[in-house]
């Protein structure tokens, strides 16, 4: 009779521990779950960050690109004139744009 007795204690004692474990692994599985969630939405806000910048250099090499027509008439006329003041302005322009897309590759290459 002691023995089972003994043995009851013990299965009990057993059967508290199973559960404790139980609920320490659902403990877990929520806190797991809940840095899923945020690793997800930091992903999100990286592609998001992504996309802005994209749209940004897309936008800038338009502008650039806008740039060197409106360059390349300015030039056109400036020849037309025969005026040589305005195309030395636009070649200190085509050199300030050459020092700024510079710049921008040495910031873009160092972060």
């Amino acid at each position: 009779d002691h023995l089972r007795i003994e043995l009851e204690k013990q299965t009990s004692l057993s059967n508290k521990e199973l559960t404790n474990a139980r609920a320490e692994v659902a403990n877990v599985t929520i806190e797991l779950e809940m840095a899923r969630e945020e690793v997800r939405d930091m992903a999100k806000v990286v592609t998001s960050s992504e996309h802005r910048v994209q749209t940004a250099e897309q936008h800038l090499e338009e502008q650039k690109h806008q740039i060197k027509l409106l360059e390349a008439k300015l030039r056109a006329a400036a020849d037309g004139v025969g005026d040589k003041q305005m195309r030395q302005e636009l070649d200190h322009v085509a050199q300030l744009e050459e020092e700024m897309s510079k710049r921008h590759t040495l910031e873009t290459e160092n972060g």
